[in-house]
């Protein structure tokens, strides 16, 4: 069941992007056009309206999209999901493994939020600070703890697709992603950037 959902969700954001992309084509953007009662929102889930609007409304960006449920990260440069970006020597396609929160007081927030910091010295491999108003504690996007990196990154480069960070959701509110991951999208990703957590 989970897979099936996973997969919705990817035939979903690639729908979105595609539909995003027909102005390239020469194609009326019918998208623009649409309203709730039409086939498009139709055939989405319901939860998928929230980030279909926000694709639409920084199609000219690049933006991350945390989904809770299934676990994964989702980075979109200008309306387009990154496939097989190649830096430092290593090629980066989304969507990627997460952990969240453990639940309870430690509940990772759900809402539309900015990058408002980028922290390289943080107890965590780099952080990405987000701008989520009323927290006593920074929340943010990062990898393991700083003094595990280097066993991680080796355990990463050893088993190419493993879950090392990302095994459990043991976060205290933020988003967790793997050491080289984590390597990628701090060179990548900049202050204001746009972030949906739902």
């Amino acid at each position: 069941m989970k897979k099936l959902k996973i997969k919705m969700l990817h035939i979903i954001v690639c729908t979105i992007i595609l539909l995003l992309d027909w102005g390239s084509l020469n194609i009326p953007r019918m998208v623009d056009h649409l309203n709730p009662a039409s086939y498009m929102y139709n055939i989405l889930p319901i939860t998928s309206r929230n980030v279909y609007d926000f694709v639409r409304e920084n199609r000219d960006k690049e933006v991350l999209i945390v989904d809770k449920e299934n676990h994964l990260l989702y980075y979109l440069r200008h309306g387009q999901l990154v496939r097989n970006d190649y830096w430092n020597g290593r090629y980066y396609s989304f969507p990627l493994p997460i952990a969240i929160g453990m639940g309870g007081f430690y509940k990772t927030p759900e809402g539309t939020y900015k990058i408002n910091g980028k922290n390289p010295y943080s107890r965590y491999t780099k952080f990405l600070r987000l701008n989520i108003p009323y927290s006593i504690a920074p929340y943010g996007i990062h990898a393991g703890p700083t003094y595990l990196a280097k066993k991680y990154e080796k355990l990463e480069l050893q088993n190419p697709g493993g879950r090392f960070v990302t095994k459990k959701d043991d976060t205290r509110g933020c988003v967790a992603v793997e050491t080289l991951v984590m390597k990628y999208l701090f060179e990548k990703i900049g202050i204001e950037t746009p972030v949906l957590i739902y």
